[in-house]
């Protein structure tokens, strides 16, 4: 599907949802990119006296959204650590890593403005928009891995469809993503952080199911 044409669908499939749909869309987005930014077996494109704080970053970052799903906590420390790390972005090389990051970092976005909307009482024309961003980047990443980003557009309405139809879990397609998976696994284990792959082995191993992990540094 063209790009206009999958975009236009994706919005109108979206203007259908509650916010609360939406932030778990965006989510998905952004948990399914996460291993691109390390699909090459390392993170060498930030530099090691950083690497450690960065990787931090975007774990934090997807649990911030997990936070407000469970527990609608309100989303601005995580507003206030992305502000602090909008410089990750910028500091990559890597074209894949750099769209997978910012898929999650615009998936961190939609909460904030969900929020936005309950308190200020606004429309949710950003909780779309940010979480359309969270979409795009996440199949222009695999555009420039695999060369083609169809696969990712079916998973994309597929997701959709499933959290429509109030689905809490969903298909983790290790088939197709499975050595992405291991490659990036292993890459967080050379830099010490096992911690989280062991946790992200369990979203695998249940399918993606909602489950709050709690932080732990390092």
């Amino acid at each position: 599907m063209k790009v206009d044409e999958f975009e236009k669908q994706l919005i109108e499939e979206l203007n259908k949802m509650s916010n609360e749909d939406i932030i778990r869309f965006a989510r998905l987005c952004a948990l399914r990119t996460l291993p691109f930014i390390g699909a090459k077996g390392n993170f060498d494109y930030w530099v090691v006296k950083d690497r450690m704080k960065h990787l931090y970053s975007v774990f934090q970052f997807l649990e911030m959204i997990d936070s407000y799903l469970l527990n609608n906590y309100s989303t601005r420390p995580a507003w206030d650590i992305r502000r602090k790390t909008d410089f990750i972005l910028i500091r990559i090389s890597d074209k894949t890593s750099a769209l997978a990051i910012n898929a999650i970092w615009s998936a961190t976005y939609v909460p904030h403005f969900a929020d936005e909307c309950i308190k200020k009482k606004h429309d949710n024309i950003f909780v779309v928009a940010y979480a359309n961003s969270a979409s795009t980047a996440s199949y222009l990443a695999t555009l420039i891995f695999w060369g083609e980003y169809e696969k990712m557009q079916r998973i994309i309405l597929e997701d959709i469809k499933a959290i429509q139809k109030g689905q809490t879990v969903f298909n983790n397609h290790k088939g197709l993503f499975g050595h992405i998976w291991d490659i990036f696994l292993q890459a967080l284990d050379k830099e010490g952080c096992s911690y989280w792959g062991h946790l992200l082995k369990e979203y695998l191993k249940t399918l993606f199911n909602w489950i709050r992990k709690h932080l732990k540094n390092g």
